[in-house]
């Protein structure tokens, strides 16, 4: 069905959205190039133009990368529901209110989920 075919693509966005935040945690620069330069746009493509970017912040909110680039001077993310749900509220996942995005400057639901490192703790959040 559509919706199946939905969460398909949200979780497998999502999914190479954790890959890119531990390969810079872990500072594989290599598998991190190979995730932002080939893996993540041919997903990006696939999936269509509703989906608008996948993206990270740090433990602070901060946006630390995105499929669209950073802005100038990096952007805090911390105020947003659907970051603040991961990182105050500590869910594995969330699903947000419609807002019209920093980065992208158009109207989205964004769905974050927790990314943690390979000792389980929460290093990232992952959204898009």
């Amino acid at each position: 069905s559509q919706w199946t075919n939905i969460a398909e693509q949200i979780s497998g966005l999502s999914s190479i959205g954790a890959d890119v935040i531990r390969a810079r945690h872990r500072g594989d620069y290599a598998h991190l190039d190979q995730l932002m330069q080939n893996v993540l746009p041919a997903a990006m493509k696939v999936a269509g133009e509703d989906y608008l970017q996948v993206a990270g912040t740090d433990e602070q909110g901060r946006l630390t990368w995105s499929s669209l680039g950073l802005p100038e001077g990096g952007l805090d993310l911390s105020d947003r529901e659907h970051i603040r749900a991961i990182l105050v509220d500590q869910l594995p996942s969330f699903v947000g209110e419609p807002v019209v995005g920093r980065v992208s400057g158009r109207l989205s639901i964004n769905f974050s989920s927790a990314v943690w490192d390979e000792d389980g703790r929460g290093i990232e959040a992952a959204h898009g």
